[in-house]
C-alpha cells in the first residue's frame, strides 16, 4: 500500500498506524483533529451537529482511540477495556470486547471467570466475543519485568 492509498482510505487509528510503523521511510501521520467539534457531522445528519473524528470528545474526555495512541506512542503502561458493560435485554448475546494495551498479555474476566488470556501484538488491539451477563468485566495485564 503506498502513501497515496493510505491517505485516501480514511483508515482507523490502528490500520493507519500499522501502515506507518511498518515503513522505515514514514515518520508519522496526520490525525484530522484532536477534539470533536461543532460542524461536519459526517456520516450523520440532523439533529447531530458535531464531528466524531477527534481523539477526545467535545468536553476533553479521552475516547477509545486515545488509549490506542497512549499504548503505542507513550512510555506509560496502558490497559483500556471497552465498550461499557451495561446491556440490559441482551443477556446471552455476544458482545465484542476490545482492549487497547501495551502489556505482553491480557486476561479478561467476567464475574471472576476467565474468558481467556491473549497475547498483545505490537500496534494492535485484542478482542474477545463475550456472551453478555450482568456483572463485572475486568481485564488484567501481564508484563515481563524490564531487563537491567
Amino acid at each position: 500500500m503506498t502513501l497515496k492509498i493510505l491517505s485516501k482510505l480514511g483508515l482507523n487509528a490502528e490500520d493507519m498506524w500499522k501502515g506507518v510503523a511498518s515503513r522505515d521511510y514514514l515518520i508519522g501521520c496526520f490525525v484530522w483533529t484532536g477534539f470533536d467539534y461543532r460542524g461536519e457531522p459526517t456520516p450523520y445528519s440532523w439533529p447531530c451537529i458535531n464531528s466524531h473524528f477527534g481523539i477526545m470528545d467535545t468536553c476533553g474526555f479521552p475516547k477509545d482511540n486515545y488509549w490506542y495512541y497512549q499504548a503505542w506512542w507513550s512510555g506509560k503502561s496502558v490497559l483500556h477495556l471497552f465498550p461499557h458493560w451495561n446491556w440490559p435485554g441482551k443477556e446471552g448475546q455476544e458482545i465484542s470486547v476490545w482492549c487497547h494495551s501495551n502489556c505482553d498479555q491480557v486476561e479478561l474476566f467476567l464475574n471472576g471467570k476467565s474468558m481467556g488470556k491473549k497475547k498483545v501484538e505490537e500496534n494492535t488491539h485484542i478482542e474477545w466475543n463475550v456472551p453478555y451477563e450482568p456483572g463485572k468485566l475486568l481485564a488484567r495485564g501481564y508484563k515481563k519485568p524490564a531487563k537491567r
